[in-house]
C-alpha cells in the first residue's frame, strides 16, 4: 500500500487560495486536478523527478513524506481477541 502524501504550502495566493495554506494530496497527479503547471510554477514531470522530496520557489513549497499509521488488528476467533454476543438479556 502507498502511504505516501504530498504536501504543497502556498507562498503566494494562487487559484482563490490564501497565501500561507497548506494543502495535502496522495499523489503528484492530484496536485495539478487542483492547481496548474503555471500557477505553482513547477511542471509535473519535474516534482515527479525531484529526488530531494523538497522544491521550492517563490509561490509554492512541495514536499514529500510518509503517512506513519499505526498496525491493523485482525478481527475473529483466530486472532484471540472476544467478540461480543448479545444473547438477549
Amino acid at each position: 500500500m502507498n502511504n505516501t502524501i504530498v504536501h504543497v504550502h502556498l507562498i503566494a495566493a494562487i487559484g482563490g487560495f490564501k497565501a500561507h495554506s497548506d494543502h495535502y494530496f496522495g499523489s503528484i497527479a492530484a496536485i495539478f486536478s487542483v492547481f496548474t503547471e503555471d500557477e505553482l510554477g513547477f511542471t509535473e514531470t519535474y516534482l515527479r523527478h525531484a529526488k530531494l522530496g523538497v522544491v521550492i520557489n517563490k509561490k509554492a513549497i512541495v514536499k514529500r513524506g510518509e503517512v506513519i499509521t499505526s498496525p491493523r488488528r485482525k478481527m475473529g476467533a483466530d486472532s484471540g481477541q472476544s467478540s461480543f454476543v448479545n444473547k438477549g438479556k
